[in-house]
């Protein structure tokens, strides 16, 4: 009996009656309309809880360092053999 109490209290204090309400009463005009909402969920970046979007945004900007060092490889690359050509030139 206390879990239904503390659900009533939940219900009532926490406006979610107002909020079912309001829920059911556009599910029932969209039916009405042959518009009812499909049985499926798109979780969208906004829908993710605060620690989720942190690691997202974390992988991403992993991702983009790994493409900066990436590209300082080889730029790199390119210089050290630009500089052994140029040496190769100037001992002949």
């Amino acid at each position: 009996m206390l879990q239904h109490e503390h659900m009533l209290v939940v219900r009532k204090e926490g406006k979610a009656h107002d909020q079912y309400n309001s829920f059911r009463s556009a599910f029932e005009l969209l039916e009405a309309v042959g518009r009812e909402p499909q049985d499926s969920f798109e979780e969208i970046c906004g829908d993710l809880p605060p620690l989720q979007k942190l690691e997202q945004r974390f992988q991403s900007l992993q991702h983009q360092m790994d493409d900066v060092l990436h590209k300082l490889e080889k730029q790199n690359t390119d210089l050290l053999s630009r500089v052994e050509q140029l040496e190769k030139t100037a001992n002949v």
